[in-house]
């Protein structure tokens, strides 16, 4: 009879975390429970921080209710967010409280940095397209500002890392998919950008070796088996990248799909075994980051999704109407569309203070459509938007990449709304599967059973999945004229053509 092993796995997402306990049983994984937790920036008077030490705690807590009921498990494992990390020092402690992307130190940062090596030379470098919430404007401000931190720093060391390094007491590597995030890395070579660093005078001494996932980092510190009861627990090396995990789990996944990792904010891209850094994918946005095996890359975009949709129906719950995954669903069914698209990544949506209603009616407004009359006819309008976002990126990909797409794959939340995937696929033209609203943790506690040996390459781990988790599947129907309101969308400046 195989081996039962308990696996736990942590995710951090930028809003919100969640573990899950599961067992595999040496033919399927099965899911105990999962645990949610919140994930809360902390403002001190004009700065702001990520809280570590509340997600530590959070992580401890979980583990220690999943100890009491299904007893120690096997191996634990951490994904994140990109660009999170902290400064620690020769003892390993932290040097200073992580700031956040968006601490008000990095406003003007971006304009500095590409003063000093363009933007497209850093494409070119790293195969990022980088923004404010990328780690590089972080460390690059502290640098430029001869911050006494980098001083006192003796290793920079990202979330996932920093967990492990909490739960056991071992560093001295960084993962190699989450710093494959931070626009510091040199995909060519899969090493840190020396030439990078040393032309924005960042000290290369921050950085550890980097390492793919899948390895035993090491045996939890007893302070950790006190706390939490875990005894004999050890902490696995996964893909600390949030999206290079959920990207492991998709069963019969590679080459000439599209993925679609569908939550807050949408990451999807296609598998290739090199990375993309031709002045197409430069101009369309395209970025890159490391899949998990070795010579194998995720060439991709990310943008607002559920962000909006979350956003309403907080204001709608505030004014007494709360509403439920299943009646979202049914209103995005039932209500007529009212064929007006949402710019997703139109910056008043993110920075708007006041109600998130008034600032899509106005963004609507101005590009001369129809304003939804009710609370259906917005969900509607969201979901298109998203599904036409998510077309015109397909289209990028065939077009622009010159990557034939058989198929699109959409995971994580987003799988919890069949309507918005028949959308997605009607849109697209092209046949379209969900499921598995977990993709993240799955991949994450497959990465557990690499680094435990009980599978052995990315194909047994998507076979894995395929023999845990159901998938629905979605034809395209000719549900109405999308290209044609594509073609208008362009018209009226919402893509790029």
């Amino acid at each position: 009879m195989s081996k039962r092993y308990h696996v736990v796995g942590v995710d951090c997402g930028a809003s919100g975390g969640k573990m899950v306990s599961a067992y595999f049983d040496g033919e399927r994984l099965t899911e105990n429970e999962y645990i949610p937790f919140p994930n809360r920036s902390v403002r001190v008077l004009d700065s702001l921080y990520h809280d570590f030490f509340s997600l530590y705690n959070h992580s401890l807590d979980g583990l220690a209710r999943i100890v009491s009921q299904y007893g120690a498990p096997d191996t634990i494992g951490f994904d994140t967010h990109g660009s999170a990390h902290a400064y620690i020092d020769g003892y390993g402690r932290i040097v200073f409280p992580p700031y956040h992307p968006n601490d008000n130190s990095t406003l003007h940062t971006l304009e500095e940095l590409f003063a000093k090596i363009p933007e497209q030379e850093t494409f070119r470098l790293t195969g990022c397209l980088c923004n404010r919430g990328y780690m590089l404007p972080q460390v690059f401000s502290r640098a430029a500002a001869h911050d006494p931190c980098m001083d006192y720093a003796d290793k920079l060391i990202m979330f996932p890392d920093l967990f492990g390094y909490f739960y056991t007491g071992v560093k001295g590597t960084a993962e190699a998919t989450i710093a494959g995030t931070t626009g510091l890395f040199d995909y060519r070579q899969e090493r840190w950008s020396t030439e990078l660093c040393e032309a924005l005078g960042i000290p290369t001494r921050l950085f550890m070796p980097p390492k793919a996932p899948g390895w035993v980092l090491g045996s939890v510190h007893p302070a950790v088996e006190d706390q939490t009861g875990a005894v004999g627990m050890k902490v696995v090396s996964v893909a600390g990248h949030d999206s290079a995990s959920a990207v492991a789990a998709i069963p019969d996944f590679g080459k000439n799909k599209l993925y679609v990792c569908l939550g807050t904010n949408a990451n999807m891209g296609v598998e290739t075994d090199r990375p993309d850094i031709s002045d197409a994918a430069y101009r369309y946005g395209f970025k890159n980051s490391l899949q998990g095996e070795p010579g194998a890359f995720l060439v991709y975009q990310d943008f607002p999704a559920f962000l909006l949709v979350n956003a309403v129906k907080k204001e709608w719950a505030q004014q007494g109407n709360t509403y439920s995954y299943d009646q979202v669903e049914q209103m995005a069914e039932e209500a007529r569309s009212v064929h007006s698209y949402v710019n997703l990544k139109d910056p008043r949506f993110l920075k708007a203070h006041g109600s998130i209603i008034e600032a899509l009616t106005e963004h609507l407004a101005e590009t001369g459509q129809t304003v939804p009359a009710t609370h259906g006819e917005w969900i509607r309008c969201l979901f298109e938007s998203i599904a036409m976002w998510i077309k015109q990126k397909a289209l990028h990909v065939m077009e622009k990449l010159n990557i034939p797409l058989e198929e699109i794959v959409v995971v994580n939340g987003g799988a919890w709304y069949p309507q918005l995937v028949q959308m997605i696929s009607d849109a697209s033209h092209l046949p379209t599967r969900s499921g598995m609203p977990y993709a993240t943790l799955i991949g994450n506690l497959l990465w557990q059973l690499r680094g435990l040996n009980v599978v052995s390459s990315m194909e047994e781990m998507r076979d894995l999945a395929a023999r845990s988790f159901r998938m629905n599947s979605f034809e395209p129907r000719k549900s109405y004229d999308w290209d044609g309101d594509y073609s208008k969308g362009i018209q009226m400046g919402l893509y790029a053509e």
